[in-house]
């Protein structure tokens, strides 16, 4: 099937096997009332339903897939969501043990904004990232982050995500001492280190503002 060509449903499906019913219907009663200079005409419409209403069943999403092949869909989104669950327990984690190194002020939500504290690296390459006190701590923002580096074995066409819970918003690019913008990927657009261009480090948002992740930088 072409990528391209919109998929069906059930109900497109109905409609076409009611139209295949009521030409057989209309068959049936040409031959029974003996009108068979009409029989070749009422065959024909009858063989294009049937037609079309082949084309709507097979344009049914995963209609042609083996249940052997189902069940393996099955099986690896049960683990996906295992994963989904297990991430967002170690992000709590995560969570609660990076707020026990800040100050008390951004763990009791305090008013004012929390600046970044501390300056931000490459973990791969140490280059400097952002300086002191250009950005503010948010933590009602979570975000599934691509990880740095996918499982070969990983199904093909997806990617491996952790969720991450705890960001630093920066308003321009040029506070930044060093920060590549990648090309936007299924509408998103990731953050990298300007010099190795390992990432993603965090992401831009639909305003402009960037989000950095703690958990993808280190903390000097």
């Amino acid at each position: 099937m072409n990528e391209n060509q919109q998929y069906s449903s059930p109900q497109n499906c109905i409609d076409k096997l009611d139209l295949v019913e009521r030409f057989v219907r209309e068959l049936v009663s040409t031959i029974n009332s003996g009108q068979f200079a009409e029989v070749r005409q009422k065959i024909t419409q009858l063989q294009t339903a049937t037609q079309q209403f082949k084309v709507e069943v097979q344009k049914l999403p995963e209609i042609k897939r083996t249940v052997a092949e189902q069940n393996f869909e099955i099986e690896h989104l049960n683990r996906r969501i295992s994963k989904q669950l297990a991430g967002i327990q170690v992000a709590n984690i995560k969570t609660q043990l990076f707020l026990e190194k800040y100050p008390k002020k951004m763990a009791t939500g305090d008013a004012q904004p929390m600046i970044n504290e501390q300056s931000f690296r490459c973990t791969f390459c140490n280059s400097s990232i952002l300086p002191k006190a250009m950005g503010r701590i948010i933590q009602d923002f979570t975000f599934d982050m691509p990880l740095t580096r996918q499982k070969k074995e990983f199904v093909q066409n997806e990617t491996e995500t952790e969720k991450l819970t705890i960001f630093c918003m920066v308003d321009r690019a040029h506070d930044f001492d060093n920060v590549a913008v990648t090309k936007s990927h299924q509408g998103q657009v990731y953050l990298a280190c300007g010099d190795c261009e390992m990432g993603p480090i965090g992401i831009q948002d639909k305003s402009g503002k960037y989000l950095v992740a703690l958990e993808r930088v280190k903390l000097v």
